[in-house]
């Protein structure tokens, strides 16, 4: 759309997809748009099976996609919350709901990929922790994990929590793994800025440890966490001020097994530096 809000393209022109577009990322300065694709149930019958869309933004035509071949035990590939662009446009990163990271340049061209919560057969059941987002800083590559899930029937228990569930993994530029922490609940909203990287720390429905609600504050050049701000209630999004002086987080309640509802709808303002509300 325009400024004015007037229609400028439309991709596909003429129809609606057969696919959930689920996220997509922009590098206008190579005239790239690019969506990933959701697709959790796939038939014979689809048009749309690929995963990764290249659309030229002016004109809204297709460029390129791209299908990333699926792994034991699923039989699609899904991206949740990525692909992202660098702010040069250089690289383009994604990480898939089975745990494998991806790296590409502008135009999709696959560069390298790792696997940070790799599915896991435990005594014939399938455990994994699902890929949740992929973030490009000036420190390096940033991928994150949510809780452990059973493949059988997400709703069932786990005998044991994946070791990559809750997790923030950080590779450079070349696909060296630099740096693991893990939360104590989901790796919800991730946000960075300068040598900062906050993380909203949601709930853990394996383990029911409500204590581990808040955000995390990662310093990515001395790739140590810098601070941990405890909330009753999950927090689902941060943000870092400009200056890097303060960080913002949303809380929400949540009900817990007994029935007992903790936390509130709640604006959090931390202080970096003195590490006080």
């Amino acid at each position: 759309l325009s400024a004015r809000g007037e229609a400028l393209g439309q991709y596909p022109p003429d129809k609606p997809m057969d696919a959930w577009v689920n996220w997509f990322a922009v590098a206008p300065e190579h005239n790239v748009l690019t969506f990933s694709t959701s697709n959790y149930d796939v038939s014979n019958r689809m048009q749309y099976t690929d995963n990764l869309y290249f659309l030229d933004l002016k004109h809204m035509q297709l460029q390129n996609s791209k299908k990333i071949t699926p792994i034991e035990p699923f039989e699609r590939t899904v991206m949740r919350a990525s692909p992202i662009y660098s702010t040069d446009e250089k690289y383009l990163a994604g990480i898939a709901s089975d745990g494998r990271g991806f790296l590409f340049d502008t135009y999709g061209q696959p560069l390298w990929q790792v696997s940070v919560a790799k599915p896991t057969n435990i005594g014939g059941e399938w455990v994994n922790a699902i890929g949740r987002k992929a973030l490009l800083t000036e420190y390096g590559v940033v991928f994150t994990t949510l809780n452990t899930f059973n493949r059988n029937n997400w709703q069932l228990s786990t005998p044991v929590e994946h070791p990559g569930n809750n997790g923030i993994f950080i590779f450079d530029y070349d696909g060296n793994f630099k740096a693991k922490f893990t939360a104590g609940g989901n790796t919800e909203e991730t946000e960075s800025k300068g040598d900062l990287l906050a993380v909203a720390v949601g709930r853990n429905v394996r383990t029911r440890t409500y204590q581990e609600h808040g955000a995390m504050l990662i310093d990515l050049k001395q790739l140590r966490i810098k601070q941990l701000y405890k909330t009753a209630g999950p927090v689902q999004a941060v943000d870092i001020s400009d200056d890097l002086h303060y960080i913002a987080a949303i809380e929400a309640p949540a009900q817990i097994d007994s029935g007992k509802i903790i936390g509130e709808y709640r604006l959090h303002i931390w202080d970096i530096n003195n590490a006080k509300p």
